[in-house]
């Protein structure tokens, strides 16, 4: 039987969509035009902590402690991109980090679209999520390292690069102190 012959038999077009869904690597949710999650699947759940059955009703309430932007900002559940797209706004590769207590923050690229009938009419949104955040450390590593290697350059000594270096380390590894310690090349005391 082809696709074609799968997707017009009796049950098939649900049943193939649900297993194509669930087959993703990538997160899709999808809400109706009401803004009510309608579809989680695997990857979000996984990805979410939450149960194979009975987290549509939940979604939100969920969602809504746990989504942050890149730079910290929490982003309430009306304002995260299925939100807005059942509102009609797209939202094209926003950057998501999903903080989830006792567990890694990770980062997704985020986009959403409304979903148009043949009318022209709002059936709801579909929002899909494609996990970053190793391309997104990466990312910090390499302009952390150019940046320390353009201090290093520019000044006469370490002494004098120093705290902008420190404060470029510890912003991408996000410490909230650093310390740098220098020998003293005359006594050969750590200061």
């Amino acid at each position: 039987m082809s696709v074609d012959e799968n997707l017009t038999a009796p049950g098939g077009t649900a049943s193939f969509l649900g297993a194509l869904l669930e087959s993703l690597s990538v997160g899709v949710i999808a809400c109706d035009a009401d803004g009510e999650v309608v579809l989680i699947n695997r990857p979000v759940r996984e990805f979410m902590n939450l149960p194979a059955e009975g987290a549509l009703h939940d979604y939100p309430e969920l969602a809504d402690g746990v989504l942050f932007l890149p730079d910290g900002t929490h982003l309430p559940w009306r304002d995260a991109p299925l939100q807005r797209a059942v509102r009609g706004e797209p939202v094209i590769g926003l950057d998501m980090e999903i903080r989830i207590p006792g567990r890694q923050t990770r980062t997704f690229a985020t986009t959403a679209q409304p979903i148009l009938g043949p009318d022209g009419s709002r059936l709801g949104a579909v929002a899909v999520a494609h996990e970053v955040t190793a391309l997104r450390r990466a990312e910090r590593f390499r302009a952390c390292h150019a940046a320390v290697d353009r201090l290093l350059k520019a000044a006469a000594t370490v002494e004098e690069a120093g705290p902008a270096v420190m404060a470029s380390v510890g912003r991408t590894l996000g410490w909230p102190a650093a310390e740098l310690w220098l020998v003293d090349e005359d006594s050969g005391d750590l200061r």
